[in-house]
């Protein structure tokens, strides 16, 4: 594959490594405005009682509140997953290239 090609490809896996872990506690029903009733964290929470400051459950809840990872978790998965589907649109579209002898790309 041509360089240009491979480095979109792994800006787009990284991305969306980075937003697969950043909207983690997004998707578990940790959010800038609390924990979302019926999520995997609201059943957590009353599992188990009062959350200790400091605990792992704390610690997610206050990630969601005083960072961006509450309120932008949505937009960052939205726009990797516009990278990684416009790296494979690339990846077929040079694919079809070079099986129609068009492959006019310099690797050098």
């Amino acid at each position: 594959l041509p360089r240009y090609l491979n480095m979109g490809i792994g800006a787009a896996a990284a991305g969306t490594a980075a937003a697969g872990a950043a909207s983690t506690p997004f998707l578990a029903g940790f959010t800038s405005g609390g924990v979302v009733a019926g999520s995997a964290a609201a059943t957590i929470q009353s599992a188990i009682g009062n959350v200790v400051a400091g605990s792992w459950f704390a610690t997610m809840q206050s990630l969601a509140a005083t960072t961006v990872l509450g309120t932008a978790a949505p937009a960052v998965a939205a726009i990797t997953g516009a990278g990684v589907l416009g790296g494979l649109v690339c990846y077929k579209y040079h694919k079809k290239k070079s099986k129609d002898g068009d492959d006019d790309d310099d690797d050098d």
